[in-house]
């Protein structure tokens, strides 16, 4: 009667993308922690960070300064489990632990429920862009300077 810890869980996963040529991706995760139940079913996914503490607008990408990869991580490792073919690891609570206390001197974590559309959008776009690699679609796309640092680089090679 009590819960369980599996560390450093890596996960594999074949991701189908509904194209003949390229019909799967492989994607792998290693989760720093899952917690289970008495019964062996999946709780919840703590993923650690070291560092100072971010606030929730930072880690969902809702501030000027911030792009939501902290969330986006955590979105990952339950499209992850997902796919991964256990029913008992198919959690979609996820609580993101930062090592280092704030001022206060309390660890500060933030836990999340991955909701089936934000999976569904970010299995759309990995698929998307592993397709566009694929067929070389990203070598037509002109360069965005506000997503790459190296758009001029780029546009020299192009010349």
């Amino acid at each position: 009667c009590g819960t369980s810890t599996r560390e450093e869980v890596s996960i594999t996963v074949m991701l189908p993308t509904g194209d003949a040529t390229f019909p799967e991706i492989k994607l792998t995760g290693k989760l720093d922690r899952i917690d289970f139940d008495s019964n062996g079913t999946a709780i919840r996914v703590l993923d650690y960070k070291s560092g100072k503490p971010k606030t929730k607008g930072v880690i969902e990408g809702t501030t000027k300064d911030s792009n939501g990869d902290y969330k986006r991580q955590l979105v990952f490792y339950a499209l992850l489990l997902t796919h991964c073919g256990d029913e008992r690891l198919m959690t979609r609570d996820c609580v993101l632990s930062f090592f280092e206390p704030n001022r206060k001197g309390e660890v500060v974590e933030f836990p999340f429920t991955i909701s089936d559309e934000e999976i569904a959008a970010l299995e759309a776009e990995v698929v998307r862009v592993a397709l566009e690699i694929a067929h070389g679609a990203f070598l037509n796309a002109p360069c965005d300077p506000t997503q790459s640092s190296y758009c001029a680089l780029a546009n020299q090679l192009m010349r």
